[in-house]
């Protein structure tokens, strides 16, 4: 299977711009699993309930990987 995005085809980017980029995805996923807690507390459906706590709670374990390795390349850098 072919990849639909071509890596050398990208924009280069300083270091300090991938870390600013970094350090963003963290809040924006703890609002997706903030979302996600909030639809599941207003849903009637069981199944629909634990869909969106199983979502709420990868995304904030997903922001929770991304801020340690934000961290780790912080540190290389520095």
């Amino acid at each position: 299977m072919q990849s639909l995005i071509r890596f050398e085809n990208l924009p280069a980017r300083q270091g300090s711009e991938r870390m600013s980029e970094l350090m963003t995805q963290p809040e924006k996923l703890r609002a997706d699993a903030a979302e996600c807690a909030l639809i599941r507390d207003l849903a009637t459906d069981r199944d629909k309930r634990e869909l969106f706590a199983r979502l709420a709670e990868h995304l904030s374990m997903l922001a929770t990987e991304v801020e340690h390795v934000a961290r780790i390349n912080r540190a290389i850098i520095s």
